[in-house]
């Protein structure tokens, strides 16, 4: 257990919750983006009350076409994972990074089938930067940790509904997740890996995270191109310096060093998922997985490195505005 404990902050797709007992969730984000356009997104996790009384494991799902949400419940029993590499089952339902295999029955709601994953890309690290979250990653009782898993993969398989086969062959997909106690009481998340060149993807979270009785606003940020990893993030000494928001849209400027990153993101259609607090998965949340978000790169001098619109993207854009412009320097 030991070795696995040290282990895993290198590896964040790997189970962080073993030993826990009460005001805990975990969740990781599967999302699959066809060659026609059809978007779902899948997650898996598990959630533990305050008290510990209350616990389950949970399947939550998203459909991009018609925005339909689902979240369906197992007994906590039903969740297992592995020590030696990231794989999790509920019940008969398997996610690694290798591909996942679903079948889901939650009155008449029905979803099965199969997917394949090929070339999952994992961001570089370091001894003292294991992850996403750099050197945060070490510091204990945050309420909220997060880590990538595969910036962009190919997938090959389908999704089968009552209604539909949705063909997943020759399209892309993503993994990240989340654990801790709650998600922040505000927050923006963005995310695609459809842009015009195959395997360029971006991220972005930026949200208010409690320090030391205070709190901070923080960001963390990847742009992929041509097979290079761009980081922008307040560990790196990165500066928000611009931030604009509406319910349905997010403009962001970023300086890192001498480049700027301006992200522009704007929602289509959004669908209500869960969202924990205190462990217990009862907040409610929307999010577009539909989304179109435009990435530029650009240095001091104006001159363009990168820029690019990826559609089919996912935004959340949750609390109170305000909350994060407050992390504005310019």
């Amino acid at each position: 257990m030991w070795f696995y404990g040290m282990r895993k902050i290198w590896n964040t797709a790997l189970f962080q919750g073993a030993g826990k007992r009460r005001r805990y969730f975990e969740g990781w984000y599967f999302k699959h983006v066809s060659k026609n356009g059809r978007v779902y997104a899948i997650i898996p996790g598990i959630a533990l009350s305050a008290d510990g009384r209350k616990k389950h494991a949970f399947i939550q799902t998203i459909d991009g076409n018609t925005v339909d949400t689902h979240y369906v419940t197992f007994p906590f029993e039903a969740f297992a994972y592995s020590k030696d590499s990231f794989q999790i089952n509920i019940d008969n339902n398997r996610f690694s990074t290798a591909g996942m295999q679903v079948d889901i029955r939650d009155g008449d709601y029905r979803l099965n089938g199969e997917c394949v994953y090929d070339g999952a890309r994992s961001l570089p690290f370091s001894l003292i930067n294991p992850n996403a979250m750099g050197w945060y990653s070490f510091v204990p009782f945050m309420e909220c940790y997060h880590g990538l898993v595969s910036m962009d993969h190919s997938v090959q398989g389908y999704l089968e509904t009552e209604e539909e086969r949705i063909d997943f062959n020759g399209g892309r997909g993503y993994i990240e997740k989340d654990w801790g106690r709650s998600f922040p009481s505000s927050w923006i998340w963005m995310q695609t890996n459809t842009f015009s060149t195959k395997g360029d993807s971006f991220m972005l979270s930026i949200a208010r995270i409690p320090w030391l009785g205070k709190h901070f606003i923080g960001f963390l940020g990847f742009v992929t191109v041509s097979g290079k990893v761009h980081k922008f993030a307040t560990y790196t000494g990165a500066r928000l310096t611009s931030l604009d928001i509406s319910d349905m849209s997010v403009n962001v400027v970023i300086q890192s060093g001498s480049r700027i990153i301006e992200i522009t993101g704007r929602k289509k259609r959004k669908g209500l998922l869960q969202a924990p607090v205190n462990g217990v998965m009862e907040r409610r949340i929307s999010e577009s997985i539909d989304a179109d978000i435009t990435v530029g790169i650009s240095d001091r001098n104006g001159s363009k490195l990168f820029r690019d619109t990826g559609a089919l993207g996912g935004l959340e854009i949750v609390g109170d505005p305000q909350e994060l412009a407050s992390g504005v320097r310019s």
